[in-house]
Parts: structure tokens; sequence; C-alpha cells
């Protein structure tokens, strides 16, 4: 089951999935109320959402909710202190973008969401925005790890 507030990104997702051959339900829906009986999922995964949502803590809340008891929530979010969150911040990029709606998170605001369930926080993606296509690689992407912010924060919780 996958949902989203936008038609447009559901008739996107809709269209990539029967490209894959993929069965997947889609619906229309908000992340701050979902639709769905308590304890429904076995994982629940939330990918480049948080930047958009009116109340962040609100949304995780109803993700907990329709989780199955250890079951896992997963989420991916752009980390502002990065390069990548000074791109999306910028303001040709916010005024040109839906990033005119995202409020960007840290990993230190993150850390702050339901803590006594996270288990893992990672940042991955530390090869710039402007890197050449051709130099990047996956030697590139370790060489960068612990020189700069992961672009993108990965977090793991479990109910």
């Amino acid at each position: 089951v996958g949902v989203d507030v936008s038609g447009e990104m559901l008739a996107i997702a809709k269209k990539r999935a029967a490209a894959d051959g993929l069965e997947i339900e889609f619906i229309a829906m908000d992340a701050h109320r979902l639709d769905f009986a308590d304890e429904s999922f076995d994982c629940v995964f939330s990918m480049a959402v948080f930047e958009f949502l009116q109340d962040p803590e609100k949304a995780l809340e109803e993700m907990f909710r329709v989780t199955k008891p250890s079951g896992t929530i997963i989420m991916g979010t752009i980390n502002r202190e990065s390069d990548w969150g000074r791109l999306y911040t910028s303001p040709a990029f916010m005024e040109n973008t839906v990033f005119k709606y995202a409020k960007l998170a840290t990993p230190e605001d993150i850390e702050k969401l339901k803590p006594k369930h996270m288990v893992a926080m990672k940042e991955c993606l530390f090869i710039p925005p402007d890197t050449d296509e051709a130099a990047i690689t996956l030697f590139m992407e370790e060489k960068l790890r612990g020189e700069k912010r992961g672009g993108f924060i990965c977090v793991a919780w479990r109910k």
C-alpha cells in the first residue's frame, strides 16, 4: 500500500509500479490522519516526506499507531546540515521548486523523535550535489564519509 497527499505523485507512482509489474494499492491520504486500523502493517516506510509535514511528530505517531507490535518504522529525510540541505534551502531552489514548502531537519532534530524506540540512525549521500556525474562512485562516497555530513538521514524505529 502506498499513500501520498498529492494526486500527481500518486499518478507517477502508479505508472512506475505498473511499468515494473508491481501490484501496489495507492491511496490519497494525509500522513497526519492515516485511515487504517491500529496495528495494520509490519513496516511503515517514509521516504522524503518528513520535510513536507506540518506536524512531523503527529505523523510519526500515526505511523506507530498503524504498525504492528515489534514492527518497524523506517524514515529517510534530507539533512539540513549537508551540502544537499544547503542546495534545497538556497533562494533559487526555494523559489523554483516544491522545496519552498519544506522544513529540513538535522540529525539532532530527528534524535528527539521517539528516542526510546530508535534502533538506528545513519547518514548517507556524502557526495555533494555539484559533483560531476563521472566522478560519482562508491569509492568517492566512502572517501567523503566522515569528511562531510550526509545529505540524507535514514532512521529506523521499533514499535
